[in-house]
């Protein structure tokens, strides 16, 4: 009986150590892709925004994305992270986000 439930507690283990690999693996992977989104955008506001308004549209793009920081921090302390739940949802999340980013960038790449 003891051996059975060493036997499920290693089974146990090893799968959370290899989902904990995947979704590290894939936190990787979005944070790649994000780092490319983000130099492809930036290439692309330089080269097709007036330079009288590139500041501008910068200031834009910051002050937005600053507002944004403290909100995920406060649903972030709401998170209870004891569970793999939810890091299955946050990558789950943001791949859905990065999958909408590349649709919007190649839409505007095509209408340009």
């Amino acid at each position: 009986m003891t051996q059975h439930i060493v036997a499920c507690s290693n089974i146990r283990n090893y799968s959370r150590l290899i989902l904990m690999i995947l979704l590290l693996v894939l936190f990787g992977i979005f944070s790649a892709s994000v780092t490319i989104f983000n130099v492809y955008l930036m290439s692309y506001l330089q080269t097709n925004v007036n330079t009288d308004y590139l500041g501008r549209v910068f200031s834009l793009i910051f002050v937005i994305s600053g507002i944004f920081v403290p909100i995920g921090s406060l649903l972030a302390a709401t998170i209870d992270l004891k569970d793999w739940r939810v890091f299955q949802l946050i990558g789950i999340g943001q791949i859905l986000i990065y999958l909408s980013r590349l649709i919007t960038f190649r839409l505007m790449s095509k209408k340009a």
